[in-house]
């Protein structure tokens, strides 16, 4: 089966910048299987999350202390 996709969407007018083009629906199903994130990415949204972790610790960490210093 043949579907038409957009190589090349833009998001500023939310239109496609080039024609249409005809592709295969198994060629789209194996690039969906194709990893979406490089690997310098995946490791800054793993630092990331390990940044907004240790925070929440700190913050936790340092409300422990005040509450126990107002008791």
């Amino acid at each position: 089966m043949k579907v038409q996709v957009c190589r090349d969407f833009d998001d500023s007018t939310g239109t496609c910048s080039v024609p249409l083009e005809w592709v295969d629906a198994a060629e789209l199903v194996r690039a969906g299987t194709q990893p979406w994130l490089s690997v310098e990415d995946a490791i800054r949204v793993a630092l990331a999350i390990g940044m907004v972790w240790a925070a929440a610790w700190a913050i936790r960490a340092i409300a422990q202390q005040i509450h126990a210093h107002l008791r």
